[in-house]
């Protein structure tokens, strides 16, 4: 039997043909209505027709029926075509269960309207939902109904919600030395590394031999795309210079197999110490971007450094330092009104 699939000509859905009694017929969708939103979907729709035809259970009429595609079956079919890590997957299930399902799950894709949004978010219930987490469930709604936006010809507007800003959390130098007494001295090397330059764990973790050259330090490809050399400083030379004598070693920071520390393991260890910093000297417990990188910025903003300075150091455009990084302490502050 001839068959094959294809995706129709200015369309988002693709279409199963096969030829059959000698006819070539045409397959759009599920047996249930589904339409078929990719060349994976297609191919099974192939496969089974295939299996049909092989046991001589084929019924065309059974491939035409044209089902309002809903919801619930839209939602399960977003789940299977867009991929995710099992945590958000698990995420979006919760939200789906807790604030979609109930209100959304019997409508049919093709009768939601702009109005429908606005009357569903004003029956959410959100008391003591945190803004952020309101935001989540609309972001999650949207990117859902985007990748149907075929089906609907048109981007719904979702309602505006204000996060209110964090506070960025660092710590002083005597506080990130309390926190590096628990910091496996495997480890000690890279961290205050990251602490000295900013930089982000990656970046460390990724550095390599030849990136270090006459007194110069070249991060590779930085968060905005672009190289950054920085001048080693006396009090982190030694970190650099000893690794080197060790040799076949590609990267400057290695595992004590000789393999590149990994950054998520690199922040979940730093997580132990914080927590054992603040069992023993009541430190906050903070993030290994917050100990480190935050704490570098908000160290040279309190100390009068300039903006471009910063930024430089860091990797950034001024712009993102002065949102992220431009607060000063309650400290400085108070040192600043005190002064006649």
């Amino acid at each position: 039997m001839k068959g094959g699939v294809y995706q129709q000509k200015g369309r988002n859905t693709w279409r199963v043909w096969v030829s059959w009694k000698g006819n070539k017929l045409f397959v759009n969708k599920y047996l249930d209505g589904t339409p078929l939103y990719s060349k994976g979907q297609a191919d099974r729709v192939l496969e089974k027709i295939r299996g049909e035809i092989d046991q001589k259970i084929f019924d065309p009429a059974m491939w035409g029926k044209d089902k309002a595609l809903l919801f619930k079956n839209a939602w399960e079919l977003y789940c299977k075509e867009v991929d995710v890590s099992p945590g958000r997957d698990y995420g979006r299930q919760l939200i789906y269960r807790k604030f979609l399902e109930s209100y959304w799950k019997d409508f049919s894709m093709k009768e939601i309207e702009e109005f429908h949004i606005s009357k569903w978010w004003s029956e959410l219930p959100k008391e003591g939902v945190a803004p952020s987490y309101l935001r989540l469930i609309s972001v999650t709604l949207r990117a859902f109904f985007n990748h149907f936006t075929f089906t609907r010809r048109k981007v719904f507007q979702f309602p505006a919600i204000k996060v209110p800003k964090k506070a960025v959390i660092s710590l002083t130098e005597d506080e990130q030395k309390k926190v590096l007494e628990f910091v496996p001295i495997y480890y000690r090397g890279i961290i205050q590394f990251i602490m000295a330059y900013g930089c982000r764990p990656a970046e460390a973790c990724n550095l390599r031999k030849s990136d270090i050259d006459k007194g110069i330090i070249t991060f590779r490809e930085r968060k905005n795309a672009q190289d950054n050399m920085l001048p080693i400083v006396p009090e982190i030379e030694i970190l650099l210079t000893e690794p080197q004598k060790v040799e076949n070693m590609i990267y400057v920071f290695h595992t004590a197999y000789g393999g590149k520390v990994s950054p998520k393991a690199l922040s979940c260890m730093w997580i132990k110490a914080s927590k054992k910093a603040n069992e023993r000297y009541g430190i906050k417990r903070v993030a290994l971007k917050n100990g480190t990188r935050h704490s570098l910025a908000t160290k040279l903003i309190n100390r009068g450094e300039s903006l471009s300075n910063i930024a430089r150091i860091l990797g950034n455009s001024e712009g993102v330092v002065a949102k992220y990084y431009g607060r000063v302490s309650v400290g400085k502050v108070s040192e600043i009104l005190r002064r006649e």
